[in-house]
């Protein structure tokens, strides 16, 4: 029987991996065996690489970038230690990126992390709709109906958060009611944060959002997890009253946001006060990759992306 070389162990224990939930271990495989010189973004799902790539391409230029569906946080972390424990892929070229989330920082130089909720919160900036706005709806700068809807999107995206604080500081508690649990070993049931759809929450119109929900509600909608103690909900709601809240909130109801009132500025024409065309088509599903060049580019992600290019060029 042939005995096993250092790669084929790793190979295995990779697979292994792979059997116990892990996604994306065998496409990295498949992928690095092929092209060991190119380089490897691992992000927690499909949505991110629509974000990432085109910002890592842009500070290395020209070059073979592929993008590792790791399946959420945990599965990026896991990919980073078990490639950093491995003499085997000691050459190889990676990069790392989670969202933030409810969470406590990483603290590792290794792994980029959102400096906000998550990647759907560099969409959804002012400076971002200001972009959306010049080029999807060819609203130059200093015209009045720019000032006219970069002024009423603030207004509504506060109005929009001070209707979602109350929901926003209930899945933080339950998020930090199950990591706790979690810490200690003990069962508790986990909120399944996809179950939840904005639009049976709140609905935005051109000049209001309308609140359709209250903590009764969310207790119905969601009896499968524990009720949160009343001080602790109220510490949190007091806490994201001081914060900055498009950046704290969760990203998908902060894209949800800005779809919604994307296609309000779309129905509504009258409210420009000259004729506008657009033939942008928003849904869920391409969001991201078809207003990815209109987002935010932060400082500290163009840092991480040139100091791990440089840490390669030092090691090769």
């Amino acid at each position: 029987m042939r005995r096993m070389g250092k790669m084929d162990e790793k190979v295995e224990k990779l697979r292994q991996q792979r059997k116990k939930g892990a996604v994306g271990w065998m496409e990295f495989l498949k992928l690095y065996t092929k092209y060991k010189q190119s380089y490897f973004c691992f992000v927690e799902g499909d949505d991110d690489g629509k974000y990432y790539e085109i910002r890592v391409c842009a500070i290395l230029g020209n070059t073979e970038i592929n993008v590792i569906n790791s399946g959420g946080k945990e599965g990026v972390t896991r990919f980073k230690r078990i490639l950093s424990e491995s003499s085997d892929f000691e050459l190889i070229k990676s990069m790392f990126f989670v969202d933030r989330d409810f969470d406590p920082p990483l603290n590792d130089p290794l792994i980029y992390e959102t400096p906000c909720y998550s990647i759907e919160n560099l969409y959804t900036t002012q400076s971002a709709f200001g972009r959306i706005l010049t080029n999807e709806f060819g609203i130059s700068r200093g015209e009045e109906d720019y000032e006219r809807c970069i002024n009423q999107f603030r207004v509504l995206q506060e109005s929009f958060h001070n209707a979602v604080i109350l929901l926003n500081s209930w899945m933080a508690c339950q998020r930090e009611i199950s990591a706790n649990a979690q810490l200690g070993n003990k069962k508790h049931p986990k909120l399944n944060i996809n179950k939840i759809n904005l639009r049976n929450f709140i609905d935005i119109n051109i000049d209001s959002v309308i609140v359709k929900y209250n903590l009764e509600t969310l207790l119905q909608k969601f009896p499968e997890v524990d009720n949160i103690p009343e001080s602790m909900l109220e510490s949190k709601i007091s806490m994201f009253t001081k914060v900055d809240k498009q950046r704290v909130f969760r990203g998908k109801f902060e894209i949800e946001f800005l779809r919604s009132f994307l296609e309000v500025l779309k129905r509504e024409k009258g409210y420009f006060l000259e004729e506008r065309n657009t033939k942008i088509v928003l849904t869920k599903e391409n969001i991201l990759s078809d207003l990815s060049q209109y987002a935010d580019f932060p400082d500290c992600l163009r840092t991480y992306i040139s100091a791990r290019n440089r840490e390669f060029a030092v090691s090769s």
